[in-house]
């Protein structure tokens, strides 16, 4: 195998892995976004603490 092959293929797995880390971290902010929305909503009916913004 040549060295441009070689090359192709880390540059194409690098891809594929940034990706899928970046489809995670996209669905871990709307499941933070969620929770927080969740949370500003029902912490006055529960009476916890209100969040700082």
């Amino acid at each position: 195998m040549s060295t441009s092959i070689i090359i192709g293929l880390v540059v194409l797995v690098c891809l594929v892995l940034l990706f899928k880390v970046m489809g995670f971290l996209l669905r871990l902010a709307v499941v933070l976004v969620v929770l927080g929305a969740a949370y500003w909503y029902l912490a006055p009916m529960f009476g916890w603490p209100a969040l700082p913004f």
